[in-house]
């Protein structure tokens, strides 16, 4: 796995080498207590397990916990079935750790809202210990999980919102580089 050289606050962004033959890796990024994925659908099990990792690895160092942000791109589907079980046992693995998180559906329109109308009803279904919620736009997202996590001052959530969009567009520069997301 390449990994981006971290900035000076020691988060970090990464993303295995990628084969355009292959499935599409989980961008993962690491800012301060949020974790971050980008997830289109198109992601192998092991990429779930290996993100899952990191993550713990990060809780270790917030003993208070950590806030997770999930991106379900334009072009994202649903996960296949083992998808869907590897996410499962990744949350069980990071729920003790975990103080929020919430969901980004990106896009507008019919499949966008079909989407965030999914996860909120999954939110009800398996109510979770923590917070969570479901956006359609990241300078709402950050400042809520900001919120969850304690974090109150204006020019931390904006230097999270600032330094999350700039992963996130270098993430999708270095993906359309090989090859666009179905």
């Amino acid at each position: 796995m390449s990994s981006f050289p971290p900035p000076a606050d020691g988060s970090s962004v990464s993303t295995p080498p990628l084969d355009p033959r292959a499935t599409v890796p989980l961008p993962l990024i690491l800012w301060k207590n949020i974790f971050v994925v980008v997830d289109d659908g198109n992601v192998s099990a092991s990429d779930y397990e290996e993100s899952s990792r990191r993550v713990l690895a990060q809780a270790l160092r917030y003993p208070d916990g950590i806030g997770g942000l999930t991106v379900i791109p334009q072009s994202g589907r649903p996960p296949s079935e083992a998808g869907r079980q590897a996410i499962k046992r990744a949350y069980e693995s990071v729920t003790p750790h975990l103080r929020s998180v919430c969901w980004l559906v990106e896009g507008q329109g019919f499949r966008a809202a079909t989407a965030r109308a999914a996860l909120a009803g999954l939110r009800l279904l398996l109510r979770p210990p923590f917070p969570t919620k479901v956006f359609a736009d990241l300078n709402d997202a950050v400042p809520w999980l900001s919120q969850q996590l304690g974090t109150r001052s204006v020019g931390t959530v904006a230097e999270g919102v600032t330094h999350i969009r700039s992963q996130l567009n270098e993430l999708e520069a270095r993906h359309q580089s090989v090859r666009p997301f179905p």
